[in-house]
């Protein structure tokens, strides 16, 4: 049987979050200095989890994907780098698995559990075949209308569950909604690993910012905690649904500065103006997502559907 071409190969959610770019494209690189030598395929840990291979290399560690032996099923295994790990960190993240083991839905990739194995952390999740909506766009553009649509509306269920238990995403983009194989159906991952990045982003001794702003509203990109709430994960669906409408996020730059700078400062670009198929209605949705203060914004996930919705005949 030949090999399966990129666009063909299983994506583990687990993979999207961590790195400056998706981790798939990062199964032929060498990991980082600072992570450790990778586990090799067949390594047995916590007499439970049997390594199959390495998935990528991202911020918070390897990724791999794994045999749950005891349930006879694929999983994706994130390590969290002990480096990563302060206890106020740890304790968050356990507090953030907690909660996110809450959401069932079936637009939300399932967090399982977070295991202690040979010493340090891992986040098991659940395995989806499928692409990201930033491998989509590689590889298509701009999606069909109808298509960018009906994913959008999907997004909108998923944290719209989400939302109604108090939980947040908090780092929504593209590289974080698989489109599943078969059904083309979306799904929101790393839904627990947020707060963990938000804590590790600062500045670092060159003055880079790690993370890329490019789905961040203005009162997140700020650290203004006092501010976020679901009209965060709001701003995010509606840069989500401008990059599916054009091709490219709201606000880009050269660097993570630059990104904040017009994030805080600038309007967003018209959709129109990129894509002239876009009804101004639907524009309008988007535009009001995108909106600097939170309170002119969506106020939940679901409000912003029933817009969406409201636009079919």
């Amino acid at each position: 049987m030949p090999p399966r071409s990129r666009s063909q190969r299983p994506y583990n959610p687990a993979v999207s979050r961590d790195s400056e770019s998706p981790t798939r494209e990062a199964l032929g690189k060498r990991p980082r200095p600072s992570a450790d030598r990778p586990l090799e395929s067949g390594t047995l840990l916590g007499e439970r989890y049997k390594i199959e291979s390495v998935l990528g290399y991202g911020g918070m560690g390897v990724v791999y994907r794994a045999r749950d032996v005891k349930l006879d099923c694929d999983i994706a295994l994130k390590r969290i780098r002990p480096d990563r790990m302060s206890p106020e960190r740890q304790q968050t993240l356990r507090h953030e698995i907690i909660l996110s083991r809450r959401v069932t839905h079936e637009n939300v990739c399932r967090v399982y559990d977070l295991v202690e194995l040979n010493g340090e952390e891992f986040v098991s999740m659940e395995f989806v075949p499928g692409k990201t909506l930033k491998e989509i766009e590689t590889d298509e553009r701009v999606l069909a209308l109808g298509r960018g649509l009906a994913i959008a509306k999907k997004i909108c269920r998923g944290l719209a569950a989400a939302h109604r238990i108090g939980v947040l995403h908090r780092d929504l983009k593209p590289e974080n909604v698989i489109v599943r194989e078969g059904d083309d159906a979306p799904l929101i991952c790393d839904f627990g690993l947020a707060m963990l990045r938000a804590q590790a982003m600062q500045l670092t001794g060159t003055g880079d910012i790690l993370g890329t702003p490019l789905y961040m509203p203005p009162e997140q990109a700020l650290g203004n905690r006092s501010k976020i709430g679901p009209p965060t994960d709001v701003y995010a669906l509606g840069a989500i649904t401008f990059f599916l409408l054009t091709g490219r996020a709201p606000f880009t730059g050269p660097n993570a500065f630059a990104v904040i700078d017009k994030v805080v400062k600038e309007p967003p670009p018209s959709v129109r103006s990129l894509n002239p198929s876009v009804a101004p209605k639907l524009e309008s949705i988007v535009l009001k997502a995108l909106a600097k203060d939170p309170k002119d914004r969506f106020r939940t996930c679901g409000e912003m559907k029933a817009a969406l919705v409201a636009l079919q005949p």
